[in-house]
Order: C-alpha cells, then structure tokens, then sequence
C-alpha cells in the first residue's frame, strides 16, 4: 500500500492503463502445429485473454492485488511479453513491492532497451526501495513507519532485528510492542501475546497494552485470561478513556456469557 506518494500512484496506474497502446508487444516464436495443437493453442489463447482481460479491469478499479495476480501469471505464461512485464512491475509498486517491481521493469527494458517508460519505473522502483530500508539498525520510528503504512513483515522483521540492539529499557518494551501489533496484525496471536508480556516486563502497561493483550487472549480461546486483561485496562485507563470503556464492555460481555 502506498499511502504517502499519491502522485506516484496515479503516474503508475496511468501508465499501466495505456501501456497496451503505446508498447510494441515481443511476439512469441511459433513452431508447426498439428491440428490437436492447434486447438490446444487457441484455447489456452482464449484463456490468456481471459485473464488479461480480468486483470485489466481490477487495475481499473483499483484493485491492484487481483491486478498483479494476473499480469504475475500472464508474465508466466508468455514471458516475452513486454506491456505484460511493465504492467507487472507497475502492480508490485502499487502494492508496495519496489524490489520486484524494479526487477520487473529491467526485464522489460532488456527486452526493449529503447523503453524510457520501463527505465524510468526501474529508477523510480530503486530509490523508493532505498529509501523505504533503513541503511542502520531499525528502530521504534522505522517499525511504526512500516506499520502505517501496511507493510506488516517489515515492521515484525524489523522489530525482532531491533529489539537485541535498542539502547535502552524504554526502547525495547517499545519495540516489543510494535513487534506484538505486528505479528497481530499476521494473526500470530501467541506470539503476539508473548511479545507483550515483554513489552510489560520493560515498563509497557499502558491501557491499550492490556487491551491488546485481552484481543489476543480471544484469538487463542482464553476466555478467562482475557477477562482479566480487559478488566486491567479498565482500571488503567480509568474514567473517561476511550480504551478504558471498551475494555469495560469487552469484560462484560464476557461475564455475561458464562465467565466468572
């Protein structure tokens, strides 16, 4: 996802739009075919065009996973095939891949090395890739960067590479936290909930902290675990916190349904 270079995205979906228009297409080289062949071929042609046709139409309306599923197996399928390599390369950079996208996009230059559009992805790809990596140790900044903006492995990585270098007690319960919103969001909920006890044990124990503790303890069915948990952020958080009153109704709601 990229959130924070809205021009980036319109110039790439323009260009992944009109690319069938102004690219020549490589064709493929084609041997003899018997008539069984023949048919073979025109079926599996019908169904390449199938498949472009529904990529083109989820890089029109936005969805640029369906999108890059698509022009990945077209890429497959008839690997010379040079819009179908820009396009590509285009939906890994909407959907925050720099590095597969600049590997894309040179392909697609190698194929025709006249072709400024694919150069200009490539550099475009590469910077972004360079700025987007840390060139020290990540830290709590460069792990919350990367979970804003979606990139949820980055930021557990980063995170876990952080936490045996941080400077200080303060930094690394923070780390631990990051890392345990991270690896909820991957649905790693043990984990998760392992992560935060260490965010806790290094000074960590605000109220959203024991509320995030209480939602992993649902994921993993500790009903009476997460009771708890929601019952200390309540108390954390006290009167007139918003966290506080959803912890509130979080444990209620658990009383009521057979916990003690």
């Amino acid at each position: 996802m990229i959130r924070r270079h809205p021009p980036i995205r319109v110039f790439l979906l323009a260009l992944t739009m009109c690319a069938g228009v102004a690219l020549a297409k490589t064709p493929e080289e084609v041997a003899p075919q018997t008539t069984a062949e023949a048919k073979k071929a025109d079926t599996a042609k019908e169904t390449g065009m199938d498949v472009e046709r529904k990529a083109m139409a989820a890089a029109a309306s936005g969805d640029v996973a369906s999108a890059r599923n698509g022009f990945d197996a077209l890429v497959k399928s008839q690997p010379n095939r040079l819009d179908y390599r820009h396009r590509l390369a285009a939906m890994n950079a909407l959907s925050g891949k720099p590095k597969a996208a600049e590997a894309s996009a040179a392909v697609a230059v190698a194929l025709r090395p006249d072709f400024r559009a694919g150069k200009r992805l490539a550099i475009t790809s590469r910077g972004w890739r360079d700025a987007r990596t840390p060139s020290r140790v990540p830290g709590v900044n460069d792990v919350r960067i990367a979970l804003g903006e979606g990139r949820v492995r980055t930021a557990a990585r980063w995170a876990d590479e952080a936490i045996g270098s941080a400077a200080s007690t303060v930094d690394r319960g923070a780390l631990h936290r990051e890392h345990a919103r991270a690896l909820l969001a991957l649905g790693q909920n043990e984990a998760a909930q392992d992560a935060l006890k260490k965010a806790g044990a290094h000074g960590e124990t605000d109220a959203s902290m024991w509320f995030e503790m209480g939602e992993s303890a649902l994921q993993l069915g500790t009903r009476e675990a997460a009771r708890f948990y929601f019952e200390m952020a309540a108390e954390v958080g006290g009167a007139n916190n918003t966290i506080a009153e959803r912890a509130r109704a979080k444990a209620k709601a658990l009383r009521a349904s057979g916990n003690p």
